[in-house]
């Protein structure tokens, strides 16, 4: 499911709505008057309108991306077509194969269809250039009125629009409809903004044309079927349904945007998932149907395709999940279980593959673009250590990999701990480490440089303390990552608010209140195996925009070789110490010269693949060593790789203020030096909280470390983001 797909109600009001027009127009030879049976031309367009919409920013390659969107078609297609060959199997086995492949095609010709438009529409709205899919949805309708002169030359006294069946004409028509409804989804922002300085009642504007769509249709179907006149005018029949699915999908954007629609029912969302079989079944048994009586013709007609087609839906969807799982079960594929699958996530589902595992994610965002990566989706909230265990005892998961995320850390070695699985920290180690009042208190006792923290349990006690303490001091959760529930106070009236905040923001009780050091920021990660540090690299960090969120990293540090041996004996120290496990170990830091203060650690991957630029960075495969460590296996023995990029770095495109992203723009200088470009929201999607999410990163690369440092400060200033 896309982000637009979940996060706007009206798209399964759409579906639910075609699917019953679609419904009714097959009831020709059911209603005892025929001309009721309308609607098909409409439930199309709407359907392919919709489609087109939901689509227009593939993100996944074709080889990915096809055979997702295939089997979706083609395993309830497959299942349906053979009981329709079978009920009909006297029949075909008279005409010959040709014959009946002609028959199944024109049968469920609707299918067929979309499994040609959709390499085509991939082709046209890969590419991230609006103009080009502009120019597509022109010259196809041009094509297609080309092809309408010659074919009314041809054929200047019949009906040729809208044959029954596997019509070339009209299958060339409706993809024009699918890229109408791509189009629609890369240009609403610039047609939102110009529409909302004209029109003030934009909803009324729509059901006028929506209501126009319809009277144009009606006129001209009238014209043709009943005074059987105007045939030059067929085409006007397609495109007033088009103009009617326009004008309802906008119509209905519009009601959601006036929050008229403030909820979805389950029944109308099951019905808008089950519209592709309760097609396929009503095309299949409308030919029974139609040999009883009325009304007892249309209640079974109306029946037997809306339930037998939702029941077909759930049943192979949960046929589906049992042969992923019975696939998970099989020799020599053991599942591992990896918390969360966004794009953080992928080299690891990437790596586990190559190892020969049945991966399965988790996490409660089902949008998430790591999850197509995976063989198995299972939802749930990853920061539940219950939920989790319970997760893997019921679905025979043998290994557990966190993800980049210490709520991810923290359940992962929870759960290998009550599984007596090797490979992860001990629980009380990995809440040491990742709970900052506990890994202050830590780093205190054993004498290790860090600013020296207060820890506070209640809200009452911190700000007792601070009312005497020496400002400026920072006020952070124990329990969050990536900037979150931290604020820096320079009085004692921001020292109040900071508490407040960071209490609100955290899930313990816990929080911690420390001096504000001045210095560089940067990151120390290193690679352990049996507690001796065999790679490592660092990063200058930049935070311009949130000044307690990582937008930008550099590799490798300025003058890390000054402080990496101190460095790695602290966490040789450490590693002894706790007995730690093989695998990551990362240090936050403030550095003065040669002197520094660890402020934070990290037993996991970083978010935003940073630790894909510490493997390009150095000479040691270091997702490959994390899987096989996490997993109970011996890192020691892998060879060294090929170190990629002398100097590197990555960051995270940000929108200075909320609302709906139109585009960004890249200086060419600055695009010269990228290699790898992340899309985190597309046009058309919308930036809740500017000062913690991100357009997009890039990944880059330098002939030097000075030229990459210098130019990296300059990217918020010189990268521009245009939102509405």
């Amino acid at each position: 499911m896309t982000k637009t797909q979940n996060n706007k109600r009206f798209i399964f009001i759409l579906k639910a709505i075609a699917c019953l027009l679609i419904t009714n127009s097959h009831c020709r030879n059911i209603y005892p008057f025929y001309f009721l049976a309308i609607g098909g031309g409409f439930g199309n367009a709407i359907f392919l309108l919709v489609s087109g919409y939901c689509l227009a920013y593939p993100k996944l390659k074709f080889k990915n991306w096809y055979p997702t969107r295939l089997k979706r078609l083609m395993i309830p297609m497959t299942f349906v077509g053979l009981i329709a060959i079978f009920l009909n199997l006297q029949e075909l086995s008279s005409i010959g194969f040709l014959s009946s492949l002609k028959w199944i095609i024109d049968k469920y010709w609707f299918v067929f269809a979309i499994i040609i438009y959709y390499p085509v529409y991939y082709l046209i709205f890969i590419k991230k250039d609006n103009k080009w899919a502009l120019a597509s949805l022109t010259a196809h309708f041009s094509i297609y009125a080309v092809l309408y002169v010659v074919l009314l030359l041809l054929n200047p006294d019949t009906f040729f629009i809208e044959q029954d069946g596997f019509s070339p004409i009209k299958v060339f028509f409706y993809f024009g409809v699918m890229l109408l409804g791509g189009c629609m989804r890369r240009f609403e922002n610039e047609e939102n903004s110009k529409l909302s300085s004209l029109l003030k009642h934009k909803w009324q504007f729509y059901f006028i044309l929506t209501a126009l769509g319809f009277v144009i249709w009606t006129v001209v179907y009238f014209s043709i079927f009943v005074l059987e006149a105007a045939y030059a005018a067929q085409i006007i029949i397609p495109l007033s349904a088009a103009l009617f699915a326009f004008a309802f999908f906008k119509l209905c954007m519009a009601f959601e945007e006036n929050k008229v629609l403030a909820r979805v029912s389950d029944k109308t969302k099951i019905l808008a998932e089950s519209t592709l079989e309760i097609y396929l079944v009503q095309v299949t048994l409308v030919g029974y149907c139609e040999k009883l009586a009325f009304p007892l013709n249309t209640l079974a007609f109306w029946g037997s395709a809306i339930a037998l087609g939702i029941a077909l839906h759930i049943a192979l969807n949960a046929l589906l999940n049992a042969f992923k799982k019975e696939k998970g079960n099989c020799a020599m594929k053991k599942k591992v279980l990896i918390l969360n699958g966004s794009f953080c996530e992928i080299p690891l589902i990437e790596q586990a593959h190559k190892l020969g595992y049945y991966v399965v994610t988790t996490g409660n965002a089902p949008h998430l673009i790591g999850h197509s990566y995976a063989d198995e989706y299972i939802p749930a909230d990853y920061s539940n250590k219950e939920a989790i265990l319970k997760l893997v005892k019921d679905n025979n998961i043998e290994h557990i990999i966190s993800c980049a995320n210490d709520f991810g850390v923290l359940t992962a070695a929870y759960v290998a701990e009550k599984m007596g699985w090797q490979g992860h920290d001990s629980y009380e180690n990995a809440e040491l480490l990742h709970l900052k009042d506990k890994f202050k208190e830590y780093l205190k006792n054993k004498g290790i440089p860090s600013p020296i923290s207060s820890i506070f349990s209640s809200a009452e006690s911190a700000k007792e303390y601070l009312d005497t303490a020496k400002y400026p001091v920072i006020v952070k959760a124990t329990d969050l990552t990536g900037g979150k529930g931290i604020m820096k106070a320079e009085n004692k009236e921001e020292g109040y608010a900071a508490v407040d905040y960071a209490y609100k923001a955290s899930r313990s009780d816990n929080i911690v209140i420390e001096p504000f050091v001045t210095g560089v920021q940067q990151t120390f990660v290193a690679f352990l195996q049996k507690k001796k540090v065999v790679s490592y690299t660092g990063c200058n960090s930049y935070s311009p925009i949130n000044p307690y969120l990582i937008q930008a990293e550099t590799l490798p540090a300025e003058d890390l070789e000054d402080i990496s041996a101190k460095l790695s004996e602290i966490i040789e120290f450490i590693a002894e110490d706790l007995s730690l496990a093989d695998g990551v170990f990362a240090f936050q830091l403030i550095r003065n010269g040669k002197d520094f203060n660890i402020i934070e650690m990290m037993r996991r991957p970083f978010g935003n693949q940073f630790l894909q630029l510490v493997e390009d960075n150095t000479d040691f495969p270091w997702h490959l060593a994390q899987v096989i460590t996490q997993t109970g296996g011996d890192s020691s023995s892998l060879e060294r790789i090929e170190k990629k990029r002398k100097f590197c770095g990555h960051h995270g495109i940000m929108a200075e203020k909320n609302g709906t992203l139109v585009s960004y723009s890249i200086p060419l200088d600055i695009e010269e030096h990228i290699y790898k470009k992340v899309e985190m929201c597309a046009p058309g999607e919308r930036i809740e909280n500017c000062m913690n999410e991100r357009v997009a990163y890039i990944f880059f690369e330098y002939d030097s470390l000075d030229e990459m440092n210098e130019a990296v400060k300059s990217f918020n200033s010189r990268i521009t983001v245009e939102m509405a």
